[in-house]
């Protein structure tokens, strides 16, 4: 039943659905205005803009947030507990018969992705980001440039052309010093990994230092540790991961398991259990090389799970469901509660002790190891997701609106504790009365060292969700969430990704040109370097989705590699964009969490069909200013330097089907460059036939162009040290650049401008001032040098972890910089 509720001009759509009461999925109605700026200050959860608006979830208090100010939306009840939805597009408005969250005229949002869709995006939620995070602003390049038309006409048609047929498979590539062939660029196969070495090998070849970008697709859900090495996880995809080497790698477990995964629980060094959905108990003891199924008089979810030694634990899930194991799980003997709310998680101190928390602020106690279980007052209504004790008396309980409450008694009274944040809270964990840590929602990492009355949130470089947190020790310990791993081993104070680590984790490719002027603005240019088509796992050639984009990336590459620029400007090429955008998702959220200040994303996807032979493009600019500004920038460059396309400028109806939408995601500047797709739609694409036979060469090269002029516009070169336009400029300052990247780990990549030729010195000191080893001593030509330093010293030894000084002397001239070796 839809019931429909009209208030002034505003149009609300309320509908039913499984889901939690009072909790709603909301499609915010989009309109000509910068759709994030105006959602500003909403109180619930973001989960992407697209054409059809905004998708936001959140409670009552969300809707009439939204009442308030006018907006026009549709909502649905919704479960909170569900962090990822799939927005899936279909081109012929044919929509399937599939269970979904919502839909619209093009699309439906579900759980799950839809086989038959013509394109997907992952969304997950996260808190709205703030008000537009880069400005286009002056200095910028607005008229014709003399260096600017040099650098386009650096583009070399016959480079592009052979880059492109070893891309998609037509000649043989000679990559890792022997000749091989791509066959697909299917994210997940052997073939993939091949292309990215060819080209990070490529990218290396002209001089840059890369780096891979890991990033895993699913929910990490649950952690437990043995000791700082051996540690396990589960996921929501019913994947268990295991590390014995500290995480540095995550190996993946034959569960044998197709249901979402909750809880689990490790005793000893090879015996683990786990719990998840449709009543799923597993049990190995064997290091996870097998599981056996254990059963409960009892289904539904089961979520918590602690054992006190190897024989005795509970696990805890829906309608207050206990049960309780005695002989290691051969029998589970379901206990009574007082209560019916889903219970989420267990804590035992022993076999007698021990306490529950769920929903509507349930808190129970036993003191007989379950035999009677009480129910305490918690002052509290949220859900409540963790429990952690360190003795009979002494515990802590979190959830949702950051409720923190701690006891000194056994629980008999719960304290309110406010530690400065209403983001909602997942876990909590204590490894002796003095040291504990929460974790939750936007990457929010709290720790104390003084048994809570003080605690101090971590400036993690997480944004996204953390749902669980388990110490070994009081120094090392690991926290999981929304696709990621993170490890401690110095209490909380600073947290380290392992997520590259993980077994089914992919990976983006990432080379940078360093600014010489203003190296924290970034300019990106970026593609997606898989793709797909009827047969993806072994024959998908992809030439013009998107062989062509990336080939646009990797010619800026090759054309900059000895030009110095004011702003950095980054080479980015994703993996999982056919699986709904992952590696861009991933790699944008991270930007925010670091804090990058982004100048602007030029995304080019297909660059190479012209069909009818017009030269019509199409820039995606969507509502942003400072992304319209960019697209501006990227028809003045089509104009200024006579490049033969035709561009179609885009706002309200712009596509999210491409990576830039990642980035407006995150309120950063992004365009996506693309060809004809609306009225001369590539009728290969994602098929075998995307080949060579069907590339537009004249278009091909004249997109690239533009992309080369527009990026080199916006990224500023600096003439005066490079004398692309005029051979004979001298440069005129003394410069030592901020190294990049920077914390570093094991090599980083400095550079310098000398005002003219002359003796120069290049030293890298400790921090007692003590040499650590000379990089460059002699003569040098004036202009732009630039070297690795491989983080080893004068005697070839590695250096350790800590800050380091880099110092220029030139003449009577120095200069010197901080960087942070991190291993």
């Amino acid at each position: 039943m839809v019931r429909t509720i009209i208030v002034a001009a505003l149009v609300c759509v309320i509908s039913s659905s499984a889901g939690a009461d009072g909790y709603h999925f909301i499609t915010v109605e989009s309109n000509s205005s910068d759709m994030l700026a105006s959602i500003q200050g909403f109180p619930g959860r973001y989960w992407g803009v697209s054409p059809a608006g905004a998708f936001l979830s959140g409670d009552d208090g969300s809707l009439a947030w939204l009442l308030e100010r006018g907006f026009r939306y549709e909502a649905v009840t919704f479960d909170p507990d569900i962090n990822a939805l799939y927005l899936c597009y279909f081109d012929n408005d044919n929509l399937p018969q599939v269970s979904k969250i919502t839909s619209g005229q093009d699309f439906v949002v579900t759980k799950s992705p839809v086989s038959s869709a013509d394109a997907l995006r992952r969304l997950t939620p996260k808190s709205i980001p703030p008000a537009a995070r880069g400005d286009v602003s002056p200095p910028m390049i607005l008229t014709y440039d003399p260096d600017i038309d040099a650098l386009v006409g650096r583009v070399n048609r016959d480079t592009i052309i052979s880059f492109l047929n070893g891309l998609s498979g037509r000649t043989p590539i000679l990559v890792g010093g022997e000749t091989d062939t791509i066959h697909t660029r299917y994210s997940g196969t052997d073939d993939n990994a091949l292309a990215l070495q060819y080209l990070k090998e490529t990218l290396e070849s002209y001089g840059y230092q890369t780096e891979y970008h890991g990033f895993y697709s699913g929910n990490l859900r649950n952690v437990t540790t043995f000791d700082a090495n051996r540690a396990w996880a589960i996921t929501e995809a019913s994947e268990v991961l295991r590390t014995t080497d500290g995480g540095s790698t995550w190996t993946i477990l034959p569960d044998n398991v197709t249901t979402s995964l909750w809880g689990i629980e490790n005793v000893g060094p090879d015996s683990v259990w786990f719990v998840g959905d449709a009543g799923v108990i597993r049990f190995s003891s064997n290091a996870g090389n097998s599981f056996v199924t254990q059963t409960s008089s009892v289904g539904g979810f089961f979520f918590g799970i602690d054992f006190v030694n190897n024989l005795e634990g509970w696990i805890v899930g829906d309608l207050g469901r206990v049960i309780h194991t005695t002989n290691t799980g051969a029998n589970w003997n379901t206990q009574t509660t007082p209560v019916s709310s889903r219970l989420y998680d267990v804590c035992f101190v022993d076999n007698l002790y021990g306490w529950a928390v769920g929903r509507d602020g349930t808190i129970i106690r036993t003191t007989n190891g379950g035999t009677n279980w009480t129910a305490q007052i918690s002052n509290a209504a949220q859900r409540l997701y963790g429990v952690d004790f360190v003795d009979r008396n002494n515990g802590w309980v979190v959830g949702w609106g950051g409720v923190v409450r701690h006891t000194t008694n056994g629980g008999a009274e719960w304290q309110i504790v406010d530690i400065g944040s209403t983001i909602e809270k997942y876990q909590v964990d204590f490894t002796d009365s003095l040291h504990g840590c929460i974790v939750g929602w936007d990457g929010e990492i709290f720790v104390t060292t003084d048994g809570g009355g003080n605690w101090t949130l971590v400036e993690a470089g997480f944004a996204n969700d953390f749902y669980c947190v388990d110490f070994a020790s009081s120094s090392t310990g690991y926290a999981v969430g929304q696709g990621m791993i993170a490890r401690t081993t110095d209490g909380g104070v600073t947290w380290h990704s392992q997520t590259a680590g993980i077994e089914s984790s992919w990976l983006n490719l990432i080379a940078a040109r360093p600014g010489i002027v203003s190296p924290g603005q970034q300019v990106i240019i970026c593609a997606h370097m898989d793709n797909t088509s009827q047969q993806p796992l072994y024959n998908a050639p992809g030439a013009d989705d998107n062989g062509s984009g990336t080939v646009a990336v990797i010619e800026a590459a090759r054309i900059f590699a000895a030009i110095p620029f004011e702003r950095t400007i980054k080479f980015a090429l994703w993996t999982g964009e056919e699986q709904g955008l992952l590696g861009s998702a991933a790699y944008a959220a991270d930007a925010a969490a670091r804090g990058d200040t982004i100048y602007g994303v030029f995304n080019f996807d297909m660059i190479a069909w012209d069909g009818d032979g017009d030269g019509s493009i199409e820039l995606h600019c969507g509502n942003m200013p400072a992304s319209q500004d960019i697209g501006h920038l990227f028809e003045d460059v089509v104009t200024d330097y006579n490049i033969n396309l035709q561009p179609e400028f885009l706002t309200w109806s712009s596509t999210d089907r491409s990576d830039h939408a990642s980035f407006w995601d995150q309120n950063y500047p992004a365009i996506l460059g693309i060809e004809d797709f609306s009225d001369d739609f590539n009728p290969y694409y994602h098929t075998t036939s995307d080949n060579m036979n069907i590339i537009d060469t004249i278009m091909f090269f004249n997109f690239v162009k533009a992309a080369v002029g527009s990026v080199a516009t916006l990224a500023l070169p600096d003439t005066e040290f490079t004398g692309v336009g005029a051979p004979d400029r001298l440069p005129f300052d003394f410069n030592l650049a901020q190294n990049y990247p920077n914390p570093f780990n094991p090599s980083t990549h400095l550079s310098f401008n000398l005002p003219r030729p002359g003796h120069a010195r290049l030293e890298i000191y400790d921090l007692l001032g003590r040499s650590v080893r000379t990089l460059i001593e002699g003569p040098l030509d004036a202009g732009y040098h630039s070297l690795n330093w491989d983080g080893r010293m004068t005697d070839g030894g590695q250096a350790s972890s800590g800050v380091y000084f880099a110092r220029l002397r030139f003449d009577d001239m120095n200069s010197t910089i901080r960087m942070t070796l991190e291993k």
